[in-house]
This record gives structure tokens, sequence and C-alpha cells, in this order.
């Protein structure tokens, strides 16, 4: 019984060792997930704006916001004090630079706990 002792005491420490790195690794990969969750959730608002359907007038300018922050690309959007609106025909035009510059940016989005928003990995 005594050798099994020391050989528990090293499984612990292995274990926790793992854990410990593990638990670095998923964090800043979590960061990454979340910021693409964020992005899927903007892209597929715009997605559904332009195939005509009605979107939120907040969801729609959050959507906006978020693009022209990170991105730089405008969202064409006529702008309504209603709460569920009608977008404009064009909003379409935004997706495919927007996915070009998805495709080439993706792994330096990561989510910012202290300014809980989206930013962009030098």
């Amino acid at each position: 019984m005594c050798f099994l002792r020391p050989r528990l005491l090293l499984i612990s420490y292995l274990t926790i060792g793992i854990l410990v790195v593990l638990g670095c690794q998923t964090r800043a990969e979590r960061g990454q997930a979340r910021a693409q969750e964020e992005w899927a959730k903007h892209e597929r608002l715009i997605e559904r704006a332009a195939e005509g359907q009605r979107v939120s007038a907040q969801g729609f300018a959050e959507a906006h916001d978020f693009f022209e922050r990170l991105t730089g690309i405008g969202v064409p959007a006529d702008h309504s004090a209603l709460e569920l609106f009608y977008p404009a025909s064009d909003v379409g035009r935004a997706l495919p630079p927007l996915r070009k510059w998805y495709a080439a940016n993706k792994e330096r989005l990561e989510w910012d706990e202290v300014k809980r928003q989206v930013i962009l990995r030098p």
C-alpha cells in the first residue's frame, strides 16, 4: 500500500499540470470562438436583411456598427425610427467584401472581456 501513495501523488500532480495547460489554451481558444460567434451572429442578421426579411432596427444598427468599427466596411442602410424595418435592397452588396475580409482575418479576431467586444489582434 505504501508504494501506491507516491504514484497517486505523481498522477495527481500530472493531472493538475495538464489541466492548467489545457485551461490556458482553451481560454484563448474560447476568446477566439466567442469572437467568431459574434461575427456569425451579425453576418446572419445582414444576410436576413439582404433577403428582404424584417429585422430589428437595433439589431441592424449593432451589426452595422460592428462591421464598420472592425473592418471599415460600411453596410448600406435606410435608418428608421420603427422597431422593425425593411432594409434597403442594396444591403447584400456588403456581404462579399465582409466575407473576404473575414476569410483573411478570422484568426486575428478575439473577444476582449474588459471592453466586452470583438477586437482585431495585430
